[in-house]
């Protein structure tokens, strides 16, 4: 399923397909992505097709963002009305976006790195005896290092 994933993400773009295709993914990491993909097709009941065009909503949408910003200096928007309107109170747009938003924790190489930092975070609270949010521990465990 992950293979095919990808064969469809590359067949769309050629820069993706480039990075995709470059993508060393841990078994751990492809499994948490089949897993991902797993979830919104069984229980969702959501295409592979959709999920491809989710990703590419969010690489889009991100691309799309950013050139706004460094053009204008500013956010699209600048009010939590206008994003609450615009965004959050889009159905469709959120979907795309937190479907997108879920993937790109498998497929874009600074989710995963992040991913993995707070992975050794919760790691080192749980060795520490921290098992609950205590503050001394969770600010102990902000020192972890790689």
């Amino acid at each position: 399923m992950v293979d095919e994933f990808i064969r469809m993400l590359a067949e769309r773009n050629q820069f993706q397909k480039r990075l995709l295709q470059e993508q060393e993914l841990k078994e751990e990491e492809r499994q948490g992505l089949k897993n991902i993909l797993a979830f919104y097709m069984e229980k969702q009941g959501y295409s592979l097709e959709l999920l491809a065009e989710a990703w590419y909503f969010i690489n889009d949408m991100v691309m799309e963002e950013t050139y706004y910003f460094v053009k204008n200096g500013s956010y699209r928007y600048s009010t939590f009305e206008e994003v609450n309107e615009k965004v959050y109170q889009n159905d469709e747009y959120m979907k795309k976006y937190m479907i997108g938003l879920s993937i790109s924790d498998y497929l874009w190489l600074q989710h995963r790195k992040m991913f993995q930092w707070f992975g050794k975070v919760l790691e080192s609270i749980k060795n520490r005896g921290g098992g609950g949010w205590v503050p001394g521990n969770w600010l102990r465990a902000w020192t972890v290092s790689d």
